[in-house]
């Protein structure tokens, strides 16, 4: 039953051919094979595919349910379920799926709902496929978000984050912390140095922290201690919403950010920020970075940033990788790391092997590259390719034509050469990793602080303080779309600004 099953649906998902595969249409053209009572109002073969629908289109209650399917109307006949006398289509209602569940639903029915819906996951995973069920859901949901539920959700946003940063503030101090974040909160969506946007905001908000108050607390922590307040920021802005989203695993996207240094000429002496100049080629006219490597996780209904490790001289990229894949992995599994050529290397790619990682990225055209282009056709796979002079082999080369031409990809995902639609999906699997670009020039642009300092705290803080405030927006996105049950989050609910803007006009005592 089981392999007959999984090939029906195999069949069907690819029958849907590319673009969004409506969920109802799929689930008509598979037959679970299950006994008809004709006493039966509803046929369960109908119920299992509503709850089949349910679990992939992640509605959590029965009421939503019977919902959905009195919104879809005659789309529910495709499930299985019939007319009444008047002609309507005949829905169950919310008590109706909760009797079924309780004392109509065997442990075999059960383990039909889960096989069905691990099948599809897997395949649509595979396959990079998107599953929809509804027209326009994102109209909907904006079309239901108010001015209040946006300032509601971004009030618990505030409250969850502002306790868990650390700037040693006194009791009797003049300023009280939340002044001191909603000061710096408007200096990082402005883009202006700490001096400037401290000054700017004075006019807004009477009796703000100066810029000299603000630095003397960010100062205050020190490097080592700074990194893990950070990791431990991060780790519960996602726990947060995890406990909503319960992702378990997930596709990660990594990247190296880099932030222009321009030396005064003050000399390096004392500076802490000089350990961590490091050299590159020219860009933004110098030739000294401060760098980060960043994960950002892969996910339909969020984007969020979930480590960071600071760079500097001396240490291998590949060591810094390795600590950055440790921090996500305590937050969430791995199940395919996606970086850029700039990550081309033999001992990446190695210590990934070790790690037990599967990673997807393209090649540059080294020399064995285009050697092997050279008798290689398009849409083609090469195995165990040896790169670089180290002996390394590269577990699968895929030269595949992308939207915009020919990719050279090398990854570890077991790949079958004869699976051409597998080996086609590879470009469009490959462009998610673009989530981890579109965030950091959302960070640049709306919610990071610039700063001349010498004290490499607080271009640590900075940083890391644009990740905070970017991860909280995404939260509030989410929360603002979930609330009404709705299945993307995609659509631009709020702005990066306008959520930071609310952020710093909300009077918490």
């Amino acid at each position: 039953m089981d392999n007959k099953l999984r090939k029906q649906i195999i069949i069907a998902l690819r029958k849907a051919g590319k673009g969004k595969i409506d969920i109802t249409d799929f689930l008509s053209k598979i037959d679970l094979d299950l006994m008809i009572n004709l006493r039966d109002t509803y046929s369960k073969e109908a119920m299992i595919k509503a709850l089949i629908l349910r679990e992939l289109n992640g509605l959590k209650f029965e009421a939503s349910l019977a919902d959905f399917l009195k919104d879809i109307g005659e789309d529910a006949l495709k499930l299985g379920f019939f007319r009444g006398d008047g002609g309507k289509v005949m829905i169950p209602d919310r008590r109706t799926f909760s009797h079924f569940l309780k004392h109509r639903l065997t442990n075999e029915d059960k383990d039909l709902i889960d096989f069905v819906v691990g099948t599809v996951k897997e395949i649509t995973e595979k396959f990079d496929i998107p599953l929809q069920t509804r027209d326009k859901p994102k109209e909907k949901a904006q079309n239901k978000i108010t001015e209040e539920d946006k300032i509601s959700k971004t009030k618990q946003i505030r409250k969850n984050l502002y306790p868990l940063i650390d700037l040693e503030v006194n009791g009797n101090a003049k300023h009280t912390k939340n002044q001191i974040l909603d000061t710096l909160s408007y200096v990082a969506s402005v883009g202006k140095c700490t001096n400037g946007g401290a000054i700017s905001f004075e006019k807004i908000k009477t009796g703000s922290p100066k810029p000299y108050t603000i630095l003397r607390h960010v100062k205050r922590n020190k490097i080592g201690e700074l990194m893990k307040k950070m990791d431990k920021i991060l780790e519960k802005q996602f726990k947060e919403i995890n406990k909503t989203l319960r992702i378990k695993a997930a596709k990660i996207a990594i990247d190296e950010t880099l932030i222009p240094f321009y030396d005064r000429g003050n000399g390096s002496e004392g500076k802490s920020v000089y350990d961590f100049v490091v050299g590159g080629p020219e860009k933004a006219s110098t030739f000294n970075f401060i760098k980060y490597l960043t994960a950002d996780i892969i996910h339909p209904k969020v984007k969020f940033t979930l480590a960071i490790v600071p760079r500097r001289p001396g240490t291998l990229l590949v060591d810094d990788i390795r600590e950055l894949v440790h921090k996500v992995r305590k937050l969430v599994g791995i199940t395919l790391l996606l970086a850029d050529r700039g990550f081309n290397d033999n001992k990446i790619f190695k210590m990934l092997d070790e790690e037990g990682i599967k990673y997807l990225m393209p090649l540059a055209a080294s020399k064995g590259v285009k050697k092997l282009l050279n008798v290689l056709p398009i849409n083609s796979v090469q195995k165990d390719f040896e790169y670089g002079s180290e002996g390394y082999k590269i577990p699968y080369f895929v030269y595949v034509e992308g939207k915009k031409g020919p990719m050279k990809i090398a990854t570890s995902i077991k790949i079958n050469k004869d699976d051409m639609d597998f080996i086609k999906s590879l470009p469009e699997q490959y462009s998610k990793r673009w989530t981890i670009e579109t965030g950091y020039r959302d960070k640049k642009r709306n919610a990071f602080a610039r700063t001349t300092s010498t004290d490499y705290v607080v271009r640590l803080f900075y940083f890391a303080f644009s990740v905070m405030l970017y991860n909280a927006w995404n939260s509030v996105k989410f929360l603002l779309v979930y609330a009404i049950d709705a299945e993307e989050t995609r659509k631009k609910v709020i702005s990066l600004f306008a959520f930071i803007q609310k952020l710093y006009g909300i009077e918490i005592t």
